[in-house]
């Protein structure tokens, strides 16, 4: 997992670290999760059609496989990972799969959102964890190292 970190972290400093330093979206590779439906998929085929490469990453095997499509019949490049954001171990295989792919990844985009619907006396503790955690606490699973 060090080589996959480092892999991560492969940006150029800037000459100081008062000026940021981000490579123009036609250079870069973005993982976005959420990336099947709402901002996610919106993001994903705005990135794209810039000429972003772009991971990704949602539950729905088959809405992903559609947006791939859809971005690749427009030009773009893009590949999918199925991705739980509430898995640990999930999460670095999307990392690893975007450094196997593309050689790294540049910016990391997290739109992944679960809702649920019901009376708040009918739905349960582990629901609205869940519901909670996902958007809250998957974004802290992304680095390996991290837990």
């Amino acid at each position: 997992m060090k080589a996959l970190h480092a892999a991560a972290l492969h940006l150029r400093r800037p000459e100081s670290v008062h000026e940021p330093f981000l490579l123009p979206l036609d250079q870069q590779v973005v993982v976005i999760t959420g990336a099947s439906s709402g901002i996610g998929l919106v993001t994903a085929k705005a990135a794209a059609r810039r000429g972003a490469r772009v991971v990704l990453a949602a539950r729905n095997a088959s809405a992903l496989d559609s947006v791939r499509e859809d971005i690749v019949t427009a030009g773009g490049n893009a590949i999918t990972v199925v991705t739980d954001v509430g898995d640990k171990a999930q999460i670095d295989h999307l990392a690893a799969r975007a450094v196997e792919v593309f050689g790294r990844f540049d910016t990391w985009v997290n739109k992944a959102g679960v809702s649920i619907f019901g009376m708040i006396d009918e739905v349960s503790i582990e629901d609205m964890r869940r519901a909670f955690d996902t958007p809250l606490l998957g974004h802290r699973l992304r680095l390996p190292g991290r837990g």
